[in-house]
């Protein structure tokens, strides 16, 4: 999750060292973030993104009124080949009766395709979903990451805009997405006394 995705319960505040001329910023939020309920909503939507695949092989095998054979129908769904053999197989076999003008897509969304089949996509979305079908719930976590994404505006006591070299801006690096993250720091040659960012992120000096 990035720091500038909307959410309503969420702030940078920052602390400031007795000089004033450091500050450090870290993650307030108000509530923390519902990974369980995103957790199941990701579960539904691999399951149904691979069933809706599962119905696409069907449909496309019994296009146009043809019949599979009735040995086969059982094994009619979407294809997950990762070699060349295996989907010729399946072109003989449950897939005999896809028309010939929608092979080619299939084929195309074939791990095989890959450099590595083993990182495909669709492989992916079918593990997830037999994992979270069969063997255990998928989980869900955030991180802090593209920190130097954020844009921050620094002011002095008269509202005159702080310049700071951008080599002095200190990020933490990735992070759980927590209350208390720290997320960066930067140092400047005058005292701070506001800090504000034009990025959907509320800023607050402590």
């Amino acid at each position: 999750m990035d720091i500038n995705a909307t959410a309503s319960n969420r702030k940078v505040v920052g602390s400031l060292s007795a000089d004033r001329r450091t500050a450090t910023f870290k993650l307030s939020l108000d509530s923390p973030l519902p990974v369980n309920e995103w957790a199941l909503l990701f579960g539904d939507m691999v399951h149904n993104l691979r069933s809706a695949l599962d119905s696409l092989a069907w449909e496309l095998a019994h296009m146009d009124g043809a019949a599979p054979d009735a040995r086969v129908r059982k094994q009619i769904y979407f294809p997950l080949c990762t070699t060349q053999a295996v989907w010729e197989a399946k072109l003989a076999g449950p897939l005999a009766t896809v028309p010939e003008q929608f092979r080619a897509g299939l084929y195309e969304l074939q791990p095989l395709r890959h450099p590595d089949p083993r990182d495909a996509v669709v492989l992916a979305l079918h593990e997830f979903d037999i994992v979270d079908k069969h063997k255990s719930c998928v989980y869900a976590s955030t991180m802090t990451h593209n920190l130097g994404a954020m844009i921050i505006d620094l002011k002095d006591s008269a509202g005159n805009k702080i310049n700071f070299d951008p080599r002095l801006l200190s990020l933490a690096g990735p992070g759980p997405f927590e209350d208390g993250q720290p997320l960066f720091s930067v140092s400047t040659e005058r005292p701070i006394a506001f800090a504000s960012s034009p990025m959907n992120v509320p800023v607050q000096l402590l």
